[in-house]
């Protein structure tokens, strides 16, 4: 338990540098390019979906109560609307974790080896990653629209599916580029888990 608690603070803490990140630089970036207005609803270029993607494609549900504080916290920074804040961070939940269930539950199919390889294979975790990203993007966009109505501008759903995916490629592609020491880290994190849980 002490374990995943220190988990989740670094989690916690790693997508809250990549909200602020996001905030005080891609933000103000894309709202020279894009329609300033367009911006403040989706990014183009969104950097804590790839982290919220990249934890929970990694370690399952262990990640989920760092991942929606994280939400909470960051979109809080940024709207300084705690109700709405809570309701974004909780949709966007739920929908990055149907994708990651889904998806580990049909990768169980393939054996505990298999597992195991993928989660080491950088370029299966780059495409399983990207798979997630995209699922969890769209059901984050439908559930969105039930929950908040159409949004004001029509093309936000694009919107939030090109940054989503595009954070989580940006993300995902700099940790398997690397390959150092956060790479290597959240995969010891997760054997140790496992060995822990067995």
């Amino acid at each position: 338990m002490k374990k995943l608690l220190s988990l989740n603070l670094l989690l916690f803490v790693l997508m809250a540098l990549a909200w602020l990140l996001q905030i005080n630089l891609v933000y103000p970036f894309e709202q020279l390019i894009f329609n300033p207005e367009l911006v403040k609803v989706a990014s183009v270029i969104f950097i804590p979906a790839g982290f919220k993607v990249l934890f929970g494609t990694i370690l399952g549900l262990r990640s989920l109560p760092a991942v929606f504080l994280a939400t909470l916290f960051g979109m809080w920074l940024h709207t300084e609307a705690l109700g709405f804040s809570a309701q974004f961070a909780f949709v966007s939940t739920i929908a990055l974790y149907i994708p990651v269930l889904l998806v580990n539950f049909l990768d169980k199919d393939s054996g505990e080896l298999a597992d195991e390889w993928a989660k080491r294979a950088p370029l299966t975790l780059f495409r399983k990653t990207v798979v997630i990203a995209v699922l969890a993007s769209l059901l984050n966009s439908f559930f969105s629209v039930l929950v908040h109505g159409s949004a004001s501008h029509p093309d936000a759903w694009m919107h939030f599916l090109i940054g989503d995916v595009v954070g989580t490629i940006v993300v995902v592609a700099i940790i398997v580029g690397v390959r150092a020491k956060l790479y290597r880290l959240l995969m010891t994190l997760v054997a140790k888990e496992r060995l822990k849980d067995r």
